[in-house]
């Protein structure tokens, strides 16, 4: 197991970006582009932290991985309940790796 530091992750993505985009507008874009895409990563993270979750996004593409987040996923209920937690089980046991920021 490998853990990357929240520095690590920024100075990646300051280090890789080579034109200045906000994060949301690089969130939105990674969301229209993995719609199309098979998924092989559930990537856990906490809501308010978008920078970090751009980081991670940017990190694992690099190597060519394809990333599943709840967020972009039109099938997963708008409010929480327990058909929440089971399309999230359902989709950790669905993607290969399983990686938590």
């Amino acid at each position: 197991m490998s853990i990357i530091t929240k520095s690590q992750l920024r100075e990646f993505r300051n280090a890789t970006r080579t034109f200045s985009k906000g994060v949301n507008e690089s969130l939105l874009e990674f969301s229209k582009e993995t719609k199309s895409e098979k998924v092989t990563i559930f990537l856990s993270h906490k809501h308010d932290e978008a920078e970090e979750l751009d980081s991670a996004i940017s990190l694992l593409k690099s190597f060519g991985v394809l990333v599943y987040v709840d967020w972009q996923d039109e099938g997963m209920p708008k409010n929480t309940s327990g058909v929440t937690a089971k399309r999230i089980k359902e989709k950790i046991k669905e993607n290969k790796k399983f990686i938590f920021i």
